[in-house]
């Protein structure tokens, strides 16, 4: 590349003077001095430039747009696995920090996605080449990711994956896994129905500082009704504190045991037994 500087220093002109010498156009070069700077006849061969150089060199490509998109040599091609080897090996440590011309700044959500299929498709996460494989999160990392996610869910209930299951219990099949149990789905149905026609599954209900999500919601009359199984209603002291604090918002609660629901044999008796419990309202 011949620069301004190089031909004020060497040859005593400016570009512009030896552009209109020998009647060259606009990123045209001298066939006979382009012979001359090739190979070891350039004054620099088998010399690295500068750091400063190289700098300079670089911000003049990245103003001109010398090599953005298919401009670029390496548009559409990869690097080898050697020569990858040899640029981390170059820029290790160069770019912590603040020296990153990333730092401080977000991917956007297009790139993120394009980077999470990247890495899906080539298995780079998966298994043995995950960097966590077969380590843990420490305490001091797990209370950090906690305390992300609960404030994450209180401001967006809906990326929580109570609220997706509740989106998608039609289908039961949700990327993030779990699914809503037939009973509860029977009575947010038989309520919807029957009953409240604004009724939602996994309303979500914000209180202190935390979402619970009810089994059933009606938001317009501020009612929670809650569908007890076996199973993911066994935790006593917790579902008591959890029902305090609903209460505590405003919500009245009402308990639908799975143990009785199973009981009931057809449509009617379930409605009879759902309108028995709705009735004190």
């Amino acid at each position: 590349m011949i620069t301004h500087s190089h031909m004020s220093t060497f040859h005593k002109i400016s570009c512009k003077e030896y552009a209109k010498k020998f009647n060259l156009k606009k990123g045209q070069l001298n066939p006979h001095h382009s012979k001359r700077m090739t190979g070891k006849g350039n004054p620099i061969y088998g010399k690295p430039r500068p750091l400063s150089t190289r700098i300079k060199i670089s911000q003049i490509h990245k103003d001109n747009g010398t090599f953005i998109g298919k401009k670029n040599s390496m548009y559409g091609k990869t690097h080898s696995r050697a020569v990858k080897r040899r640029l981390s090996k170059f820029w290790k440590g160069k770019w912590k920090g603040s020296k990153n011309p990333f730092y401080g700044k977000k991917h956007s959500v297009s790139t993120k996605k394009r980077i999470s299929n990247i890495r899906i498709e080539k298995g780079i996460a998966l298994g043995v080449n995950n960097p966590m494989y077969g380590r843990t999160h420490t305490k001091k990392v797990r209370l950090k990711m906690s305390r992300y996610l609960k404030n994450l869910y209180y401001k967006h209930p809906e990326k929580h994956i109570n609220a997706i299951m509740a989106r998608n219990y039609k289908k039961q099949k949700n990327k993030k896994g779990g699914y809503i149990s037939k009973g509860q789905v029977q009575v947010y149905k038989i309520i919807k129905k029957y009953f409240y026609k604004s009724a939602k599954l996994n309303y979500p209900v914000r209180a202190n500082g935390t979402v619970y999500f009810v089994d059933v919601g009606v938001p317009s009359i501020r009612l929670a009704i809650e569908y007890d199984g076996e199973y993911w209603h066994r935790d006593k002291p917790n579902e008591t504190i959890r029902e305090y604090r609903i209460k505590k918002k405003g919500w009245k609660v009402i308990r639908i045991t799975e143990r009785d629901f199973l009981k009931l044999k057809d449509n009617k008796e379930c409605i009879s037994y759902i309108k028995a419990r709705l009735c004190p309202l």
